[in-house]
């Protein structure tokens, strides 16, 4: 990687490091967490210490209003400290701001959407614009045992190979944003979809993996 002799990074994570040359302000060498930075997947994860941490002051060019997928900025984590500069809700480091109603799924083979402990930190997925990350497990199953509503979901990466969304009623799985189209991303994995799913904005395929819609779409 070549770098400038000197430069000005601030509220930044380079995880190579910079040159000593360089004017640095909150600027952390870090792992950012990615959920598939191998995948090309540089959203961030639930623990990544990007998340509410950049710098709301940026000027020339200003802060954009939305992130690389379309998504708002500045879009509070309540489990979150803020870490970043500026006025509350801080921006996300990183081309992606992570949502409120993102989740992580932890929860294996069969574990119930509803539930708190299927999801890390007890953050479920639900809601408008939210993504749904399952990359923890091998083979992931969980129950959709209500109506859920979703912008994304984002499968694969580390170990896992397959992620099933399994009906437990006539529910239904609403893919919505506010702007630009839902997207499914499987990164080296199939992702299978049982259950009912809606949705008026479309449904974009992406990732390397496979995607199988096996339901009544309604």
């Amino acid at each position: 990687m070549l770098f400038r002799s000197v430069a000005t990074a601030r509220y930044s994570i380079i995880q190579s490091g910079y040159p000593a040359a360089w004017v640095c302000d909150h600027v952390s060498t870090n792992d950012p967490r990615f959920i598939d930075a191998a995948g090309g997947n540089l959203r961030l994860g639930a623990d990544s210490p990007a998340i509410d941490a950049g710098d709301n002051t940026v000027a020339n060019p200003a802060l954009p209003l939305t992130d690389l997928a379309g998504n708002p900025r500045r879009s509070d984590i309540l489990t979150v400290p803020d870490t970043g500069l500026g006025t509350p809700p801080i921006v996300d480091m990183g081309a992606y701001e992570v949502q409120m109603g993102d989740g992580t799924y932890i929860g294996g083979d069969g574990g119930l959407w509803s539930a708190t402990n299927s999801w890390e930190a007890g953050m479920i997925a639900d809601g408008t614009n939210a993504t749904a990350y399952f990359s923890e497990d091998e083979y992931m199953m969980v129950y959709l045992d209500s109506n859920r509503t979703l912008g994304h979901i984002v499968a694969g990466g580390g170990t896992s190979t397959y992620c099933r969304v399994d009906p437990d009623g006539g529910y239904r799985l609403t893919f919505a944003t506010d702007t630009g189209t839902p997207s499914i991303h499987a990164s080296n994995t199939t992702v299978e979809l049982r259950c009912r799913v809606g949705g008026s904005r479309g449904l974009d395929k992406q990732g390397d993996g496979v995607l199988n819609i096996t339901s009544s779409s309604c």
